[in-house]
């Protein structure tokens, strides 16, 4: 009864958010699914297996959860054991948005944006997972989905946003509740202090981590290995000697990893100078060459902007167009822009006067999830304010 019920909402335009950790296995599992046709045409799931050996989980670039990352509960967390997650594969005109972290690796969550309905799609119940604002995050991202909601207008500063090769992530672990990181050599991030004596890095600890070359004022700090067994959240690695007048401290992947390691990412949570400490995210961060810039006429107060040919950022966003917002300048170059590998505009931002939280609108791109990325012609600065998905 209730698949009938469920079919004839969907069928009549409906839009149904669902989650649990045995429903693949009920309806579709094979030989003994009860239904898997009303799973493949009406949940848009594919049902690859049962039990994907991990509580963790982790949004695909690009989709609808990208920058998003949890867990969901063991039994130590106040609900209950969830110890068979669905795996999921995307069918009819779905998309995988959510991918299990460690064990199979298999999907786990979809997504359906159809004319016809709406669905979202996860293989584990969003009741367990572990973190208040990582459900929420989760939540709201599937209701911009399934409720047709206004574009939001994403800050420069978003999680979402990839600064060259330092990508954004949400962790309620880390300070400030995310972090940035690049695994790529030379993929430096730099910050200008006020006048100090010493410098504080707040990074991160863990088994797929790497090593970077520290710099002050240009001059060889050493090299950290960021390699630990088990993670280790808010490290403080202090440098220190210094005179005390403002400094400029460079962290630079350099795509070596202890033998140990399964991975080169470098994290930077921060930095703390003279007691107060700077969130990764603050426009003082310099991400290889996309520098801060605080004024009050860019949307939110801020926006970053890079002059070096080549120089990307990215992002997601999700259906047939997007709404970059830019600056136009007398010192402004001239951008590319690319979605899913392709290039889809050409823009000249130069204008004899300044202009603020411009709108250049992108489309024609079919429904569902993309990764659009801008990039730097040189010769001028290109202005990232944000952007409406």
């Amino acid at each position: 009864v209730e698949r009938t019920l469920l079919a004839a909402y969907l069928d009549t335009g409906g839009r149904l958010l669902i989650s649990g950790a045995e429903i693949g296995y009920d309806l579709a599992r094979p030989t003994y699914g009860v239904d898997p046709a009303f799973y493949q045409n009406y949940l848009k799931a594919a049902y690859v297996g049962d039990d994907a050996n991990t509580y963790a989980f982790a949004g695909i670039p690009g989709g609808i959860f990208q920058g998003i990352a949890g867990s969901f509960d063991d039994s130590s967390q106040g609900t209950y054991d969830v110890r068979y997650p669905d795996r999921l594969g995307s069918s009819g005109g779905s998309v995988a948005a959510l991918n299990y972290s460690g064990g199979t690796g298999d999907g786990a969550a979809v997504v359906y944006d159809g004319a016809d309905f709406k669905v979202v799609n996860f293989g584990f119940p969003l009741e367990t997972v572990t973190d208040e604002n990582v459900r929420q995050a989760l939540v709201c991202a599937a209701a911009g989905i399934l409720l047709d909601a206004p574009p939001q207008t994403i800050d420069d500063s978003h999680y979402a946003i990839q600064y060259a090769g330092w990508a954004g992530a949400l962790d309620p672990a880390a300070f400030g509740g995310g972090y940035r990181s690049a695994s790529a050599a030379n993929e430096w991030l730099a910050y200008n202090t006020p006048a100090t004596t010493s410098i504080d890095l707040i990074t991160y600890r863990g088994p797929d981590q790497g090593r970077a070359w520290v710099l002050v004022d240009g001059s060889y700090q050493g090299t950290l290995d960021l390699y630990a067994p088990a993670p280790t959240y808010q490290v403080i690695e202090t440098f220190d000697g210094f005179g005390n007048a403002p400094h400029t401290i460079v962290i630079i992947p350099n795509g070596q990893q202890n033998p140990a390691s399964s991975g080169m990412a470098v994290r930077v949570d921060g930095f703390s100078v003279n007691g107060a400490p700077i969130d990764d995210n603050a426009p003082g961060m310099i991400y290889k060459g996309w520098v801060g810039v605080s004024a009050e006429p860019f949307f939110g107060g801020s926006a970053r902007a890079a002059t070096s040919a080549n120089n990307t950022v990215s992002f997601p966003f999700s259906g047939s167009q997007f709404t970059w917002f830019t600056a136009r300048c007398p010192t402004c170059g001239a951008a590319q822009v690319f979605v899913d590998g392709v290039l889809a505009a050409a823009i000249n931002l130069y204008n004899p006067t300044w202009q603020f939280q411009v709108e250049e609108v992108i489309g024609g791109f079919s429904p569902g999830g993309h990764t659009a990325q801008i990039r730097v012609n040189g010769g001028g600065a290109v202005v990232f304010d944000g952007y409406a998905p």
